[in-house]
């Protein structure tokens, strides 16, 4: 599993101003723009862990579980329906919550799902990740 890295997007992606307004066509734009550097940066991988952190009942910290509910997960679909999944990675994911909502760390959680989801690339979407990198380093470090 690759270390940490921040996610640079070399498009300009739709004005935030138009996402917010809901102009049609904003939310395609800026999924594709984001799907496009992300396989850039993750280059083939045949399975993946996404993992939503933060607080669904606060906004601001919202944006993890919002990706998650908005994410086609499956994984569950690779034994079941392997023709559905042409040209698609295995995507699982994990949505731990917090320490206040669940009285489990959410870290406990993420390295469960690890375990049994054994993903090629853990991907992790936060507001608030850019304070505890320290955190996620010693969680990616590889096997």
């Amino acid at each position: 599993m690759r270390g940490i890295c921040n996610l640079q997007v070399s498009e300009q992606p739709p004005p935030r101003h138009a996402l917010a307004r809901r102009e049609p066509g904003s939310f395609a734009a800026a999924a594709r723009t984001i799907g496009r550097a992300l396989r850039e940066l993750l280059g083939p991988c045949r399975q993946a862990l996404v993992v939503g952190l933060g607080n669904r009942e606060i906004t601001p910290d919202a944006i993890g579980p919002e990706a998650v509910r908005n994410l086609i997960v499956t994984r569950h679909l690779g034994s079941e329906l392997p023709e559905a999944l042409t040209g698609l990675s295995s995507v699982a994911a994990c949505q731990p919550g917090v320490l206040g909502q669940t009285g489990i760390e959410s870290l406990a959680l993420v390295k469960s799902a690890i375990q049994t989801a054994q993903p090629d690339v853990v991907i992790v979407i936060d507001i608030l990740v850019e304070f505890f990198k320290k955190d996620c380093f010693s969680l990616a470090k590889p096997s």
